[in-house]
């Protein structure tokens, strides 16, 4: 009997590992596939909904205010609730987002739906390095490896098949499909909460229903209480953290500018809709060569992250004085450089789980990492298309992201260092 018990022991953990590793990747895979099935079709979207050339530039935009906006809010959440209680909730926002922006009638409700569904995804964005890190300890490299990977798959996915299933279906179909993967990342997280939630049927239900009411998580995100709330301040002493916070902010800019851009960079310079597509689905596909050898350089490596961004930066100069020189020369070249070139995004994920101890100071280091970060790379794609409005050119935005890239090279050689920010 007690070999049986012991047999029964291993078997639920392992069960719950598996669903857990489901979740992570499900999850994953909605980080930006819902971003990039937009820019393809943008044109078409916007002259449907009747809405104005601002439009596009504000969709842009959306993805880095959003993910702000939500790493703010999950900080406080993630302290006074468990990490699978607040994903839960982030799928909710993300499905019924997703999907309001797949009905909506005009721009403003698929720009509000694109904004509700974006703090879904940007609360997950902020705490997944903070989930691996609690469930997966001893598998964290493999792990930040493959949910990296998943989520760019699904960007390549989205970008690709934009353009074919809108001629197949309409723009709707192409947008709506990518309401599902937050559905179905919704119910594996809310089997683990129901699984590891005491009590009978009925009690755990009760329970999930009250820790994810909209009163309870404005009580939590408002309470100024909260003990553990300045328990990681001492971090922000640190300029590992502030290396990794500028890390944010450059590289996402950069990486927006072009996902939201590029296919508009293609068409305008005499390439099709569906190449802009293919360029965006490329600019993903290499990206996921980043998501193997940005761990594996970080980890295997004594000064891997150093020469990751040494790299990456080498790359993305090199990608914006070919797309400055002629757009159209070599387009893949260029934009699988700049893919290259981001590979500081993956790498400022990783510099969050093994530049802190513990879970939670991961969390509140990717809290407010993501947060300024995202918050000052707001004005990338807007900016971008503003100067492109005004100058009729593309050369003043991308001599800007040449400057965003000297900054982010500066930032993730003093984010490289080996040290523990949560070291007292």
């Amino acid at each position: 009997m007690a070999k049986a018990a012991g047999s029964t022991s291993r078997r639920i953990p392992s069960a719950i590992a598996l669903l857990a590793a489901v979740a992570v990747l499900l999850t994953s895979s909605n980080l930006r596939s819902p971003v990039s099935a937009f820019p393809p079709i943008a044109d078409q979207v916007s002259s449907d909904l009747g809405a104005s050339e601002l439009f596009i530039g504000l969709v842009g935009m959306a993805p880095t205010a959003m993910f702000a906006l939500a790493a703010v809010l999950s900080g406080p959440m993630a302290r006074a609730l468990s990490f699978r209680a607040v994903i839960s909730t982030a799928m909710v926002l993300a499905t019924f987002g997703f999907s309001l922006r797949t009905v909506a009638p005009n721009g403003l409700l698929f720009l509000a739906g694109t904004m509700i569904g974006l703090v879904g995804v940007g609360i997950t964005n902020t705490l997944l390095p903070a989930v691996i890190k609690d469930y997966f300890p001893f598998k964290l490299t493999v792990m930040s490896v493959a949910y990296m990977a998943v989520g760019q798959v699904s960007m390549a996915t989205a970008s690709v098949v934009s353009v074919p299933l809108a001629q197949l279906g309409g723009w709707r179909v192409a947008i709506g499909v990518w309401a599902i993967p937050p559905l179905l990342a919704l119910l594996c997280w809310g089997i683990l909460v129901f699984a590891v939630t005491p009590g009978a049927a009925a009690q755990r239900g009760g329970e999930m229903l009250r820790q994810a009411h909209p009163r309870k998580l404005m009580g939590v995100i408002n309470n100024k209480n909260n003990e553990s709330r300045g328990a990681f301040r001492h971090m922000w002493r640190n300029p590992v953290s502030w290396g990794i916070v500028v890390m944010f902010a450059m590289t996402s800019s950069i990486s927006y500018c072009f996902i939201t851009w590029a296919p508009k960079i293609i068409v305008e310079s005499g390439g099709s809709a569906q190449l802009g597509g293919i360029i965006g689905g490329v600019f993903a596909i290499v990206g996921t060569a980043s998501s193997f050898f940005v761990p594996w350089m970080t980890s295997r490596f004594e000064r891997g992250a150093a020469w990751v961004t040494i790299l990456s930066c080498s790359c993305m100069f090199s990608a914006l004085l070919m797309v400055i020189t002629d757009p159209m020369r070599l387009p893949v070249v260029w934009i699988s450089l700049v893919s290259l070139g981001c590979s500081t995004f993956p790498l400022g994920l990783i510099l969050i789980a093994t530049r802190t101890r513990e879970s939670k100071a991961a969390a509140v280091l990717s809290s407010g990492a993501q947060g300024i970060g995202y918050t000052v790379a707001c004005v990338g794609p807007f900016g971008f298309g503003a100067l492109y409005d005004a100058t009729a050119s593309w050369t003043a935005g991308l001599l800007v992201l040449v400057g965003f890239n000297f900054v982010l090279l500066a930032a993730g050689l003093v984010a490289s260092r080996r040290v523990f920010v949560d070291d007292h």
